[in-house]
């Protein structure tokens, strides 16, 4: 269990936000996915849809402490592109940028589509219009502290922007999260947040009646029948609207 009330906060496992609580992107999605500013304040397209220009935050430090400018926005685009990089649905969010394919093949040293205008904007030239660009949630880090000869590098040092920073991962048991207290946008309310991989929905909501975690997410429709039948459950359940696709 948690070692006091303020620091190590349990929670049942859930896989959609613990990388954007580390490592936030140019905007996020409100609770109905409307989106809203994150490290872009504000965003524009070009005139002819093969592009955008972003208007950065002023006043945001990575937890290396180091002072987020355009960048290391650049940066980390290239970093998730370049030749041997396993970067998964980031670099599949970049294929559009002009010069994401010589970077990913090895034949390019940087990502030429992408501008930095000063420190505080940025501009992405596009092969085709993709109107969802700005958001997509892309990782934010301080680059310089990347690692190329160790791919589990993120796993050790911390190196986003969001309220929380990387304390510890236990590969199929636990994540733990420690607060930011440079965070922009102020201190979070708790000192951590401590994920904790269940083995089953039913096994979470059994450790939920315990007592032994706070919040139980990412049920399956049958765990959510079960607790639509119990009454002391029900009235703590919150739903929130998602972004999603399913397949039957």
């Amino acid at each position: 269990g948690p070692e006091d009330d303020r620091s190590g906060r349990q929670l049942g496992a859930h896989r959609v936000g613990r990388a954007a609580q580390c490592l936030p992107g140019l905007c996020r999605h409100g609770i109905i996915g409307q989106p809203r500013p994150a490290l872009a304040l504000d965003w524009s397209a070009d005139p002819d849809g093969r592009g955008w220009q972003f208007r950065l935050r002023p006043g945001v430090f990575f937890h290396t402490g180091k002072a987020f400018t355009a960048h290391d926005v650049k940066a980390s685009f290239e970093a998730v592109l370049r030749a041997g990089a396993k970067a998964g649905l980031q670099s599949q969010f970049l294929q559009r940028v002009e010069g994401a394919g010589p970077m990913r093949e090895g034949r390019a040293p940087d990502l030429h589509g992408v501008t930095v205008v000063d420190d505080r904007t940025l501009h992405v030239r596009l092969t085709s219009p993709d109107v969802l660009f700005p958001f997509y949630p892309f990782m934010i880090f301080d680059a310089s502290v990347l690692d190329a000869s160790d791919p589990d590098w993120s796993l050790k040092r911390s190196a986003g922007t969001g309220p929380f920073r990387f304390a510890a991962w236990n590969p199929g048991r636990e994540l733990r999260l420690e607060a930011h207290s440079g965070y922009w946008n102020g201190a979070p309310g708790v000192d951590g947040i401590h994920y904790v991989v269940n083995g089953s929905p039913e096994r979470a909501l059994d450790l939920y009646r315990a007592g032994a975690v706070d919040v139980v997410s990412g049920l399956g429709t049958g765990t959510v029948r079960d607790v639509m039948r119990d009454p002391a459950l029900a009235a703590e359940m919150q739903a929130i609207p998602a972004m999603q696709v399913n397949y039957l």
